[in-house]
């Protein structure tokens, strides 16, 4: 049985969660990441729209997905 772990629980939870392990952690290395190669921005930046679709519910591949997370989110 394969059940993913955003089905699991409401939004607020899941939001509270991506807060917690993911947006936290990049307030706290942000003056790191400053300087940081791209290399390492383009894992992050894959980080951070893993967590947008987890929030809103999306697939990596859907289409609009990224004018849907910019009005969403922003």
């Amino acid at each position: 049985m394969d059940i993913a772990v955003c089905d699991c629980m409401d939004q607020e939870s899941a939001a509270t969660l991506v807060h917690a392990f993911v947006i936290s952690r990049v307030d706290y290395c942000n003056t790191l990441l400053a300087g940081a190669p791209k290399v390492t921005t383009d894992k992050l930046q894959r980080v951070l729209n893993a967590a947008a679709r987890v929030l809103t519910g999306t697939h990596k591949f859907n289409r609009g997905l990224s004018r849907l997370l910019l009005t969403e989110l922003h």
